[in-house]
């Protein structure tokens, strides 16, 4: 397919911008990009969307269960004479349901039954929200009856009324819940008021869009909820809920975290199967990206190679589609939006690596593989970035295991061959292995980046030169360690 200008010049421009004078930066310069980017960057812990060019961080514990610390209700004044009701009996629950309906206690209630755990600061938007979705009653002569609320009525006492307790969570904050009760609780509640169930699902909807989770605490509690609700009834949740999802590529990181917290369920387990196939699957231009975000951390699945082998199929088959400069259909921002997952995921940079492999099997023209080994630069450049004490393997060039060294080396090859890649390559190799040389590095890791380097020069002889000139300028100990391993490896032939 050809390329009309237009198109063309917006790719190269949106690569110019992110590989820009990377051939004329020295590993020096690229070392200090890297300190000026954590300088700028807002980090974040967890997951959030990506609009327009704006990219996101994605964590790997985005839908990890924080710890919570049970604590008092902090000296709090709790009168004696409050009643307390038992939420995870049915009886108890529909007792305190028919006395308090429309009231502010029911809206609690039905909060702290929904999410497993509540920040206090949280509360009054949740409640009010909750209570605008709340279908209203009226007496018996036919006029709306208002929703109780009583300022005066403490959080402490409305805890206590519900048989709810403190808690305090890794960042400090005070927070509420039913502990382990609440799935009870909130199954009495979907059972005992079945009226109530679309319009609660319309208020965790409207939660989702409007509230910005920017910890891991608040996407674990809403992607939680979500899993609890459609945990009671899947196949209406599948029309409803996760239909309503779809409408906006901003859920992306909220549907991959449910997917992953519904597969860790047994009774959901394959029914969530068949939903990330479907979103493999998709002709829509987003739905992939909860599907690599599961199969990136889920963990070992049922038919793991079938969903690996699927997944690999559809973003060859989208990332062709760049190739071939249709960027309606896949564009740089998704390739970024591929990087993030990188550094925490060896199942990402397993399927990153067979993915391009079997491109580059297929892709023989000479700008097409260009093109392909810039978008490895990309890779490179990101993970450099995030490259840190705590996490110092490079993806893509630490591999994990033999058949991913494998699989990027024909990359790695094609980089080598015009200096516009080369050369950048070779100086973000040296930033790395010059900041590598500053930390205890596991063996583990040091014996797997020899193997790269062992390989890639084994298999591009007529660059071989080149590679071990590259580090012996790098004049550091991780090169020289590297070096001392090609010429035993390779008999000292370079």
């Amino acid at each position: 397919m050809q390329a009309n200008q237009s198109t063309l010049n917006t790719i190269n421009g949106k690569m110019d911008d992110l590989i820009s004078g990377m051939a004329a930066k020295s590993a020096e310069d690229m070392a200090n990009e890297k300190r000026q980017q954590a300088k700028s960057q807002v980090t974040v812990d967890n997951s959030t969307n990506v609009a327009g060019n704006q990219h996101i961080e994605y964590h790997y514990h985005t839908y990890v269960q924080p710890v919570m610390k049970e604590v008092s209700a902090g000296g709090t004044f709790i009168d004696a004479e409050t009643k307390t009701y038992d939420l995870t009996t049915p009886d108890g629950f529909a007792s305190f349901g028919e006395k308090y309906k429309a009231s502010e206690h029911f809206a609690f209630a039905i909060i702290l039954c929904v999410f497993e755990h509540v920040e206090l600061d949280d509360l009054h938007v949740l409640k009010a929200s909750l209570m605008h979705e709340m279908p209203k009653i009226t007496d018996d002569e036919g006029k709306e009856i208002g929703i109780k609320q009583d300022p005066y009525f403490s959080i402490s006492s409305l805890v206590k009324f519900v048989s709810g307790k403190f808690y305090e969570n890794d960042d400090g904050e005070k927070c509420v819940g039913l502990g382990d009760g609440r799935t009870g609780a909130l199954k009495n509640l979907w059972e005992q008021f079945p009226s109530l169930r679309a319009c609660i699902s319309r208020w965790l909807l409207s939660v989702s869009d409007a509230f910005d989770f920017v910890t891991n605490f608040e996407t674990y509690q809403i992607s939680s909820a979500f899993a609890n609700i459609i945990k009671l009834d899947f196949s209406s949740s599948e029309r409803h809920i996760f239909f309503r999802l779809y409408s906006n590529e901003k859920n992306t990181w909220l549907l991959g975290s449910i997917a992953i917290l519904l597969y860790r369920d047994k009774k959901f387990s394959n029914r969530i199967i068949s939903i990330v196939r479907a979103w493999i699957h998709s002709k829509g231009q987003w739905l992939w990206k909860p599907a690599y975000y599961f199969h990136a951390y889920v963990g070992q699945l049922v038919s793991d190679d079938d969903v690996e082998d699927e997944l690999c199929k559809t973003l060859a088959c989208r990332i062709d589609k760049l190739l071939d400069f249709r960027i309606d259909i896949f564009s740089i921002d998704d390739l970024l939006y591929i990087s993030r997952f990188l550094i925490h995921s060896e199942r990402a940079r397993t399927l990153v690596a067979k993915t391009f492999k079997k491109i580059l099997g297929k892709r023989k023209r000479y700008e097409e593989r260009e093109l392909l080994t810039e978008f490895y630069l990309i890779f490179l450049r990101e993970g450099y970035w995030k490259v840190s004490d705590g996490h110092q393997a490079l993806p893509l060039v630490v591999c994990d295991n033999k058949n991913q060294l494998l699989d990027i080396q024909p990359l790695a090859s094609a980089a080598l061959q015009k200096y516009d890649t080369k050369r950048p390559l070779f100086n973000l190799l040296q930033a790395y292995l010059k900041e590598l040389s500053d930390y205890s590095v596991d063996e583990k890791d040091v014996k797997r980046l020899k193997a790269f380097f062992v390989l890639w020069i084994e298999n591009n002889t007529r660059h071989s030169y080149d590679i071990t000139k590259m580090l012996k300028e790098c004049k550091c100990r991780m090169a020289n360690n590297i070096l001392q391993a090609v010429k035993t490896k390779i008999g000292g032939r370079q």
